[in-house]
């Protein structure tokens, strides 16, 4: 990655939505404030939360690191969030200087975190040890259902 490259924070508002299952994976983000919840939807609709970000951390890394074309999961702002976009193509330069070992390492993680997401979706597994104790209110979760509508 270029140290020049200067990445633009973005400002969204609670409801807005990141990415959609099968949205096209352009990109990582990193949320620098606010909070975000990753989710899936089980065959009766009811929402399987599979992480959440709060003030601190990285969405949509595991796509790039697996390879995958389209995201497998939602990923809405629940608050006000200030995110910064990371193009696919700039941490792809970047591992594409590492070591072989490294990528090699990266994408087998990412393929492993994937599989087990799709477990917990598959089985409808709810089990506060994998969501960080995530409780929705029946607010929120109005709010997550209409915005992925």
């Amino acid at each position: 990655m270029n140290s020049s490259t200067q990445f633009k924070e973005q400002l969204l508002s609670s409801g807005d939505v990141i990415f959609k299952i099968d949205d096209p994976c352009e990109c990582s983000y990193i949320v620098k404030s606010g909070n975000v919840i990753c989710f899936s939807l089980s065959t009766d609709n009811r929402i399987i939360p599979t992480f959440s970000v709060k003030d601190n951390g990285v969405i949509g890394e595991d796509n790039v690191f697996s390879q995958n074309e389209k995201h497998l999961y939602y990923a809405v702002a629940l608050t006000d969030v200030i995110l910064i976009r990371i193009p696919n193509a700039e941490v792809m330069t970047f591992l594409d200087s590492s070591s072989d070992w490294m990528k090699r390492i990266i994408f087998d993680l990412g393929e492993k975190v994937l599989k087990t997401m799709d477990t917990i979706v598959e089985h409808k597994i709810l089990d506060d040890r994998l969501h960080a104790n995530v409780v929705f209110s029946s607010e929120e979760e109005a709010l997550l259902l209409k915005a992925i509508s």
